[in-house]
């Protein structure tokens, strides 16, 4: 270090290169800077789910879950794989042991799930993704006079316009009810007729739930077996049968039950200014940059005006804080490096004050360079690590401008004072 040093000192002009080499770099890295709030937390997890439409919960654990766990329990820094099989949907989660690279591990899973048979012909394609801890970027709360239904439409929409921007890849609507068909009953009701749940419920079962036959083995292939029932709304519920007599007379379900659909006639959990309203939040996922998301999200909205007697806030967008926390760094850093200036010039002299305020500027403009090289965004964790170094290197900077300047003073010329400064400053910190 010492010879690399010494050299740099003896040779002006590759010392003054390297600095412009230095700002260029660091200036060019600028727009590839990722930047959000807080980073994104990878739980070292793999998640992998595969379709089967109309397939029963035994039918996907034969045919889904146990081919699956076959082909990937033995994959080179997997830990615990855990499986859960539901009717036309088997999901695996698979740990990732310390030390393996999760990219690596996806590529192989992908390679071996690739074999056309392993699966059923009827089974989608195997979504593989790597699980983390998403942040939220930005609320859009969706408020009106008017009904649920048309709130969520509105807000259905603007998601579905937002997901088509480059910068948005996750968003979800909050603050609304569970979309579900509801199926309820009065006391009155089950007093009236002489019905138990348990009763209804098996015949709700038998008349609506997806009924699956079992696997055909043929030539070609296996063929999955089963009805083609499809209840979607709740009107296709009302005319399910739930009791008869020898006269012909029949109880149906709309006759005894009350059925909401909570997709289209509910009411809204949250209000604004006493208005209905729903949220929209924003997600950045993967490399997203908080502060894209937020200009993209802000331009669509104001070329994409909400319908009448709807509109739409801003609530809460993490870009601002982002921006606040950021200008705050350059604020105190520019006033910083001015007023370290001004003293040294008090105390030391023109040409050493401006190059030890020169050489501060080099070496974070510098860093700026290297953040992309190692994966590392410009967030608030980060910022606040640059306040600290800030200054350890303001600090250190001082200490070797006084002591050149002392050498100086003493009758040492050329770089004879600098050489001999930073050899104390060594030796004084390192050594001691």
């Amino acid at each position: 270090m010492s010879t690399v040093i010494h050299w740099f000192i003896t040779h002006r002009v590759a010392a003054n290169l390297a600095m412009f080499c230095i700002l260029t770099l660091g200036l060019l890295a600028i727009p590839r800077l990722q930047q959000e709030l807080i980073p994104n937390v990878e739980l070292d997890r793999i998640s992998v789910q595969v379709r089967y439409p109309g397939a029963s919960v035994t039918t996907v654990e034969q045919s889904l879950c146990t081919p699956l766990e076959n082909a990937i329990h033995d994959i080179a820094g997997g830990e615990e794989l855990v499986s859960w099989s539901y009717p036309g949907l088997c999901s695996l989660t698979l740990d990732v042991a310390q030390g393996y690279d999760v990219n690596a591990l996806v590529a192989e899973m992908r390679s071996r799930l690739t074999d056309p048979s392993l699966l059923p012909a009827q089974a989608e394609a195997a979504d593989i993704q790597i699980l983390q801890v998403r942040n939220r970027a930005l609320r859009i709360i969706v408020s009106g006079d008017e009904s649920y239904a048309s709130l969520l439409s509105n807000a259905q929409a603007l998601r579905r316009g937002l997901l088509a921007l480059p910068a948005v890849s996750s968003a979800e609507i909050q603050d609304r009810e569970k979309p579900e068909i509801r199926i309820q009953f009065s006391l009155t009701d089950l007093y009236r007729y002489p019905l138990q749940l348990q009763q209804i419920n098996r015949q709700l079962i038998q008349q609506a739930a997806p009924a699956a036959g079992g696997l055909l083995e043929t030539g070609d292939g296996d063929v999955l077996i089963g009805n083609d029932r499809d209840f979607r709304y709740a009107r296709d519920y009302e005319d399910l049968l739930l009791a008869s007599d020898g006269e012909g007379k029949r109880l149906h379900l709309a006759d005894a039950a009350t059925i909401q659909d909570t997709r289209t006639d509910a009411s809204a959990l949250a209000k604004l200014n006493g208005k209905p309203a729903l949220a929209l939040d924003i997600y950045r996922t993967g490399n997203d940059d908080i502060t894209a998301i937020s200009a993209a999200v802000n331009t669509y909205l104001q070329q994409h005006p909400p319908a009448a007697n709807i509109s739409h806030y801003i609530w809460q967008d993490e870009a601002v804080n982002f921006s606040e926390r950021l200008n705050l760094l350059l604020d105190n850093a520019l006033s910083g490096l001015l007023l370290l200036f001004i003293v040294l010039l008090l105390f030391l002299n023109a040409r050493l004050s401006f190059w030890v305020s020169v050489g501060i500027l080099v070496s974070f403009v510098g860093t700026l360079f290297i953040l992309p090289l190692t994966s590392t965004s410009v967030n608030f964790i980060s910022l606040f690590a640059f306040i600290l170094v800030l200054g350890i290197v303001v600090d250190d900077a001082v200490v070797v401008g006084e002591a050149i300047f002392a050498r100086q003073e003493l009758g040492e010329q050329g770089a004879q004072a600098p050489y001999q400064a930073h050899w104390m400053f060594i030796n004084r910190y390192y050594f001691q």
